[in-house]
């Protein structure tokens, strides 16, 4: 069983938000391959309180990916942050306070690119935490494969 507690013995860390989302899933990855062995990756999921269901997928969700980190050797503890909203405002204000208590090296998030635009734009937890956190924001896109406008090529 997991740890649900950051661990506090300093050193590098990578606070990464996750979710069912295969944005996450592509920030956790990111994390996997640009961490070295015995760094910590501090994962936070928030979900919907006062749901037994929500609390359990999350902790289920949670599980899998500390399985996935110690497999690759790497320090993991998580942190599930209940909340009254799921909206991105919300979600938003969630890292950025995780990541202002915990003073990571980086907090790194996926993207939808869902924030009323769909060309080169971030999705709004993503342009929260961009223009509200104390330190460095990776913003994983969803989608891989970007192609550069012609005049660029």
């Amino acid at each position: 069983m997991a740890s649900y507690d950051f661990c506090e013995d300093g050193g590098a860390s990578w606070l990464v938000g996750i979710d069912a989302s295969e944005s996450a899933h592509k920030a956790f990855s990111y994390a996997m391959r640009h961490t070295a062995t015995g760094e910590q990756v501090l994962l936070t999921h928030a979900y919907l309180d006062g749901s037994p269901t929500a609390k359990a997928r999350a902790q289920q969700l949670a599980e899998s990916f500390v399985q996935q980190c110690t497999s690759k050797k790497r320090q993991c503890s998580v942190a599930l942050v209940p909340t009254d909203s799921l909206q991105p405002a919300r979600v938003g204000e969630i890292l950025v306070k995780k990541a202002a208590e915990l003073a990571p090296s980086a907090l790194i998030l996926g993207s939808h690119g869902h924030g009323g635009y769909k060309l080169g734009r971030l999705g709004s937890v993503a342009t929260f935490c961009v223009n509200n956190a104390n330190t460095s924001v990776v913003v994983v896109r969803e989608s891989q494969s970007v192609q550069r406008p012609a005049q660029l090529a």
